[in-house]
Parts: C-alpha cells; structure tokens; sequence
C-alpha cells in the first residue's frame, strides 16, 4: 500500500485561508501544504477529498471479497474492477 499524507485534507479559496494566495491550497491535517492547484477550485476540491475517497472505496471492496471476477457482466463486479483499477491507480500498482 502506498504511503500518502493522512487526510482528512481541506483547502483555501484564492486569497482566503493561512496565505493570500492566488490559486487554491491543499492542506493535510496537520496544516502542510499538500498541493498549489493550479486546476482551480474544482480541481482542489477533488484533490482535497481524495484521501476520503480512497478510504470508501477501500471499504467498498470488502463487500466484493465474496466474489470472483469471473463474470465481468454482473454489473456490481464490474463496480468492484472500476475500484480496484482507481485504488491500484492512488497506490501506484
């Protein structure tokens, strides 16, 4: 399992928060600077939440653990290999 900054994680509006800053924030937990967005405040939203969404779809996958991919047109296997494929993607496998 990759290793990333522990959430939860907020963030700053431009000219708003710990800085007068000109582009979004992203903060850890602990008040460090996780990321300067330059995608706007849509995209730091999405970059603050990430620690969040990696934790529910960790939880998602424990409903999967009964069953096997061997039917990929059962629609909730097919949910389950989309979580799997966007965790490898966090954890870098």
């Amino acid at each position: 399992m990759a290793k990333h900054t522990e959430g939860p994680w907020t963030m700053n509006k431009p000219g708003m928060g710990k800085v007068l800053a000109t582009i979004p924030i992203v903060y850890d937990s602990r008040g460090n600077a996780v990321a300067h967005v330059l995608g706007g405040l849509d995209a730091a939203r999405l970059i603050a939440a990430a620690p969040e969404m990696l934790e529910a779809l960790r939880a998602l996958l424990k409903d999967c653990e009964p069953f096997d991919d061997a039917d990929i047109r059962t629609p909730s296997i097919a949910k389950c290999q989309i979580a799997r494929a966007a965790i490898a993607k966090a954890e870098e496998k």
